[in-house]
C-alpha cells in the first residue's frame, strides 16, 4: 500500500497536534471530531473504520480484541 493512498483517522484520545504531522507529509488524516465520531463505542468505531477504509490511530490498549 502506498502511504499517499492511505486514509488515517485519529481517535479522540490522540493529541490533535499529531494531525499536523500527517498534513505536512501530504497524507490524508481526519479526526474523530471532524467525522462526528466523538463518544462512539470502540465496536462502532471499528465498523466505521472498516466501512470507510480508514486506518485508525488510537491510544486505546483494549482495542486489540476487536
Amino acid at each position: 500500500m502506498d502511504l499517499k493512498q492511505a486514509k488515517f483517522l485519529l481517535d479522540e484520545n490522540v493529541p490533535i497536534k499529531l494531525k499536523q504531522v500527517f498534513d505536512v507529509r501530504g497524507l490524508y488524516c481526519v479526526t474523530a471530531k471532524e467525522k462526528g465520531y466523538l463518544g462512539v463505542t470502540n465496536s462502532e468505531l471499528s465498523k466505521k473504520v472498516q466501512q470507510n477504509d480508514l486506518i485508525l490511530v488510537t491510544r486505546d490498549k483494549d482495542f486489540t480484541f476487536l
